[in-house]
Parts: C-alpha cells; structure tokens; sequence
C-alpha cells in the first residue's frame, strides 16, 4: 500500500504535471471560459456553442403555393400532368 501511494505521489510531482488551476489567470491561458465569458468563434465564420446573440429582427413573410395534379387515360395510354408553383 505504502509503495503505490508513493508512486502516486512522484507521479502527481513530476515537472511537466499540469493538475489544478491555481488562479483565473491560468484558466484564461489554457483557453479556459470564466463565468459570463463567450467562447471565440470557429475559424472567425460561425459563432460558437453558447454564444449569446444581441440583436433582434422580426419577418413577415408571405407564401403562396398552388398545386394540381391530374390523369387520364387515353386507349393504351396514361397520361400524367402535374403543375406546381409557389411565389
């Protein structure tokens, strides 16, 4: 038992360990988000997961769709005719 523990303990000591943050300083320079901070956004195109938006807009859109469909056989033959618009 004593034997592991001291392995842990030469482990959690080596130089290149990073354990805890010790202040927020560290937690900015590791790219750490304080509380209230956004994150940075990806490739400057897209914001982020979380990012909080400031604006507002309202639409008002209007659509219009007429559809018809229509079939008829003529003798051997079938005939299908379909119109489909929207503005």
């Amino acid at each position: 038992m004593k034997r592991s523990r001291s392995r842990a303990v030469r482990w959690f000591r080596r130089p290149g360990y990073v354990g805890f943050y010790e202040n927020f300083e560290e937690i900015t320079t590791r790219r750490g988000l304080l509380n209230g901070q956004s994150p940075a956004s990806v490739y400057s195109l897209w914001n982020n997961a979380g990012v909080l938006s400031n604006n507002y807009s309202k639409f008002n859109q209007q659509q219009i769709r007429v559809s018809a469909t229509g079939a008829a056989d003529v003798g051997k033959h079938a005939i299908n005719v379909g119109v489909n618009t929207s503005n």
